[in-house]
């Protein structure tokens, strides 16, 4: 291991049980990094060493004509010297970048560098230190591109301690000072921000960390998370996405936690196309919105899980199994699919395991199939029962998309919980308000606590009303948008039986053609006894320049083949939990 001296700027190699104490830089890559090579040159020794003078004495380092590169290294060894630290480590010259061999190594030996370790923080985008009030420099700190990036999730996770600091080199705040933020931005357990070891948490926990960062190479999504889950293995760039399902294998060799497997694709494969594929993911953005999966024992007072592999005709596991009716998707009776039980579950939602469907493939191994069917947790339960035991293999390979029109084919379901009893003892009202024009395709139990869909169809599904009998509360919006993603947005309702929402509306997988502003008018009865309901919606648009009058016609055809998508450019948000989404109240601040 190679440390730079915070005085000299010399690099010195140690042996691991020799190595003296040392403080870390983390930072997010730039174009003006300084390698190894030239931290070794005169010239570069004395510009680090010119410019940790003059962050001594408050020069800024837009002041002074040094590359960004030398005001990382010079600023962490200044504020490592004045820490009491006589060594330093940054990945930028602390590791030969031109030797394969001692990069793999280094990657490698990462985790364990960091853990325990003093961490300075370098966001070059973070908030200034007297600019900003609380509440604008926390979302600053929250929007830095360091919470981005895949390689800073462990520099933000391993050290004891972790320091922040802005481009001018002052300091922002620790990770315990901002572990709120941090956990809201990254989606990591205050727990695991305050010291416990990550890898008591499941391993789709761990995952979702990761599923929002990205890394230059495609490769490195794999690498970064090796010390995560405590496993090594060689580099091999150029393998591309090959990488994460190496990376899943190692983890199977150690951890018998069945939430490795709960995941779903990012996006559609293509459009009305079903896609198949293995039981291990492609990449950590399929692990978005698990975070809450962790394992647990499917008989009382019997921990053991029959152990899984990797072969070479795919993972060999034992699965709790059901077979499905086939012709419910459209397949002929000779296909063959089965509800596959896996041992873990939402910790939020402990009604039902967690289940994939998998079809029998021709040479008898299977395959994740991913269509998506609407059952309650009394179905899912009797399924669950009636479910045998089975060995089998899940052929691992790229995922295959079969021609069926998921349009048709799939399933959904909005599960709207009724008002606790603190807000029902104040005499408020949750009345659930179908969208007339999806009658045919839309079904509102009340006793179930469920809105069904029998066919997808973008657009509005219903209005919900939460507040009292006068109209004073609020209204939530809940559909699908043109990919069939489930939106659902607050607002609140200004008068009596009426709504006026104003939002403007923009569907990012859309032609760059503008802005849309839409304006939705909905008049409803929030009584108990009456459920009529009425939904009008119109909208005008500037497209190209394009008067709104001249564009009234165009929106409203655009209605009627249902192009429309709910949520607003700083209101759109996921509801994310397996194709079965529950509405909760508890959180909703009402206006009454």
């Amino acid at each position: 291991m190679r440390l730079l001296h915070v005085s000299t700027f010399r690099l010195e190699s140690f042996i691991d049980e020799e190595c003296p104490p040392y403080a870390i830089l983390s930072h997010t890559w730039g174009k003006e990094e300084t390698t190894l090579q030239e931290v070794q040159l005169a010239e570069t020794v004395s510009s680090l060493s010119s410019a940790k003078r003059c962050l001594a004495v408050g020069v800024l380092p837009g002041n002074l004509p040094y590359e960004e590169g030398v005001w990382k290294i010079a600023g962490c060894a200044f504020r490592a010297e004045t820490d009491g630290f006589e060594y330093i480590w940054c990945d930028t010259c602390c590791i030969d970048k031109t030797n394969s061999t001692e990069l793999s190594e280094a990657i490698n030996s990462m985790y364990e560098w960091y853990s325990g370790q003093l961490c300075y923080a370098y966001l070059e985008d973070g908030p200034s230190q007297d600019r900003w009030d609380s509440t604008v420099k926390d979302l600053l700190f929250s929007k830095s591109r360091w919470f981005t990036r895949g390689w800073t999730l462990q520099e933000l996770i391993a050290p004891s301690s972790v320091v922040f600091f802005n481009a001018t080199w002052h300091p922002i705040g620790t990770r315990l000072d901002y572990r709120d933020v941090i956990s809201k931005t990254t989606n990591i357990d205050i727990d695991v921000l305050d010291g416990q070891d990550p890898l008591r948490c499941s391993i789709a926990n761990r995952m979702s960390w990761a599923s929002r960062r990205q890394t230059t190479r495609i490769e490195d999504l794999a690498y970064c998370l090796m010390g995560l889950f405590g496993v090594n293995m060689p580099l091999i760039y150029g393998e591309k996405r090959r990488a994460f399902l190496r990376l899943q294998t190692e983890i199977m060799k150690i951890s018998e936690d069945h939430s490795l497997f709960a995941w779903k694709l990012p996006r559609r494969v293509a459009m009305g196309e079903i896609p198949r594929s293995g039981l291990l993911a492609s990449q950590p953005a399929c692990f978005s919105g698990f975070r809450n999966f962790a394992p647990f024992s499917p008989h009382d007072g019997d921990d053991s899980i029959p152990p899984f592999s990797m072969t070479s005709r795919g993972v060999n596991i034992n699965l709790s199994m059901a077979k499905a009716d086939s012709r419910q998707f459209g397949l002929s009776d000779r296909s063959e699919v089965f509800f596959a039980v896996f041992n873990c579950q939402d910790t939020t939602d402990t009604r039902v395991p967690y289940w994939v469907f998998l079809i029998r493939e021709s040479r008898g191994s299977f395959r994740r199939y991913h269509q998506n069917r609407n059952y309650s947790a009394g179905e899912l339960e009797l399924i669950v029962r009636k479910a045998t035991q089975n060995t089998i293999y899940v052929a691992q390979n790229d995922c295959v998309a079969q021609n069926e029109d998921t349009r048709t084919q799939w399933a959904f379901t909005f599960y709207i919980a009724e008002l606790d009893e603190e807000l029902s003892g104040l005499s408020l009202l949750l009345e659930v308000y179908p969208n007339p024009q999806r009658q045919s395709t839309l079904s509102w139990d009340p006793k179930e606590r469920r809105l069904d869909y029998s066919k997808l169809v973008p657009g509005l599904a219903a209005a919900v009303y939460v507040g009292d009998e006068n109209g004073r509360g609020k209204m939530l919006l809940i559909g699908l948008d043109s990919k069939w993603h489930p939106r659902h947005v607050f607002h609140e309702v200004p008068g009596t039986n009426i709504v006026f929402l104003e939002g403007s509306v923009m569907d990012p997988k859309s032609p760059k053609i503008g802005q849309y502003w839409t304006t939705w008018n909905i008049t409803f009865s929030s009584g108990r006894s009456s459920s009529e309901t009425i939904l009008d919606l119109g909208y005008w648009s500037t497209i190209r320049g394009e008067s709104p009058e001249s564009n009234k016609r165009k929106w409203s055809q655009a209605w009627t083949k249902d192009e429309w998508m709910i949520g607003s450019v700083n209101k759109k948000r996921w509801l994310d939990c397996q194709w079965v989404y529950e509405v909760s109240f508890e959180a909703v601040e009402l206006c009454i």
